[in-house]
């Protein structure tokens, strides 16, 4: 699947990812929560009937559904599996129908290959970097897996009555009686995390994108058109990013509460998504500029940047979550600091390999601003909303209202280029009334 997807996005037809990508996360949803549900139903059911969950003895129905739990979660994994095999299964009969675009008369009039070994060749040393590139939320996300229960579980040995107090409210009886503290403390990091994950998906499609048009770009040696490409790269990935994030940050513990519900810890989701939010930003970020820097000849440097990142957030995950005091938030300090490390310095570098200095008032002062003010619009909308309907209709009002008075502060500031409205549906409509008012360069 993934091959399928490189393939077109390299001949620019984003087309077949994007729907390939929906086919795939419908058919997760679909068949991950009915397998759960189907799993948890079966087991109260054996249970009802017999006292055992798959087997095994329980002495309550709440233990019996603990007990499912594992189970449905394997079941909801299963449904990435076939999710994946339905995605790759459409794109197969894609290729089959549509082919890829490329004519005869253009093979014809192509210039002459390289010989299959130096293709090989460059094609496995292009390849490995940007594979290892690729892998940074995932390693970033093994990393938090592997030391996040261990470091807690260490606290609890020597420390529990602080971690304990300071969840007091908070911990289920019976995640205390099975001393589960760990796992419940990363499964709320996890919940933070997923959230933190939405961000950097949402950016990689630009950072796909941009690698052959800056590619094209660098390799016609136009100062003018590579500065042109990565400004415009930049300036639609700050305009999403930065206040996605910083909502994200400000609207932490309602958002989380509006998706987990009161009964999933969403003060402590909150208080870790307080950092992550702030670390999507660069951690959404990073991917588009590696992507920049690899389009120009140098795929050494996002590896090495990432190996000096990650080992900045191992030490800092590793010291601070051993702090009591401190404990799961430390992770999200890890993974904030990682991503700026990452993400400011790949921009440094990326300057310097191309000679090109964007206008960073453009691409940052201005979305930072409107950002700023839409935050915190809808923090007091969701402050008063909450006392006056219910919460989560308030959040909901909260994220509306932060979204038209970002497009109203952006607008206002003239931050947006028609390129950037052009490639909106009724793009074109939109643009000629914008330009009417004065509103976009």
């Amino acid at each position: 699947m993934a091959i399928y997807r490189g393939y077109y996005e390299g001949l620019r037809n984003m087309y077949p990812t994007a729907i390939s990508e929906i086919v795939e996360a419908l058919s997760k949803l679909v068949f991950g929560l009915s397998a759960a549900a189907f799993i948890i139903q079966s087991g109260l059911k054996e249970f009802a009937a017999n006292g055992t969950v798959y087997g095994v003895k329980q002495v309550s129905e709440e233990y019996a559904k603990l007990a499912t739990l594992p189970y449905a979660a394997a079941g909801a994994i299963f449904g990435v599996t076939i999710g994946s095999v339905i995605g790759f299964i459409f794109l197969f009969m894609y290729h089959k129908k549509n082919g890829d675009g490329i004519t005869q008369e253009m093979l014809h009039s192509a210039p002459r290959p390289l010989s299959m070994n130096r293709t090989t060749s460059r094609l496995v040393r292009t390849a490995i970097p940007i594979a290892l590139g690729s892998l940074a939320v995932n390693l970033s996300t093994l990393i938090d897996s592997t030391f996040l229960q261990k470091r807690i579980n260490d606290i609890m040995a020597d420390h529990s009555q602080t971690i304990l107090t300071m969840y007091k409210d908070v911990l289920p009886a019976s995640v205390i009686q099975l001393n589960n503290v760990p796992t419940f403390l990363f499964g709320c990091f996890s919940n933070a995390s997923t959230l933190f994950m939405l961000v950097p998906a949402i950016t990689q499609a630009f950072g796909v994108s941009a690698l052959p048009n800056v590619t094209e770009a660098w390799t016609g040696g136009d100062p003018k058109r590579i500065k042109k490409s990565i400004e415009s790269v930049l300036r639609i990935v700050t305009l999403i990013t930065i206040p996605a994030g910083l909502g994200l940050s400000v609207l932490s513990t309602p958002i989380a509460s509006l998706l987990y519900g009161s009964n999933n810890a969403p003060t402590v989701i909150g208080k870790i998504l307080v950092l992550l939010g702030l670390g999507a930003i660069f951690a959404a970020m990073s991917t588009p500029i590696n992507s920049m820097l690899q389009a120009v000849g140098r795929v050494d440097l996002p590896v090495k940047l990432l190996v000096f990142g990650l080992a900045i957030k191992l030490v800092l995950n590793y010291t601070l979550v051993g702090i009591p005091e401190i404990n799961v938030m430390g992770a999200g300090t890890g993974t904030l600091v990682c991503y700026a490390f990452i993400t400011v310095f790949s921009l440094f570098f990326l300057c310097r390999e191309t000679k090109i200095v964007p206008n960073f008032i453009a691409i940052f002062v201005k979305p930072l601003l409107a950002s700023i003010v839409c935050v915190t619009a809808a923090y007091f909308v969701q402050k008063f909303g909450a006392a006056v309907i219910s919460g989560k209709l308030s959040t909901c009002l909260a994220i509306v209202v932060a979204c038209v008075v970002y497009i109203a502060c952006m607008l206002w500031f003239r931050a947006l280029h028609k390129s950037d409205i052009l490639m909106l549906p009724k793009g074109q409509k939109i643009a000629k009334i914008l330009e009417k008012h004065n509103w976009i360069r």
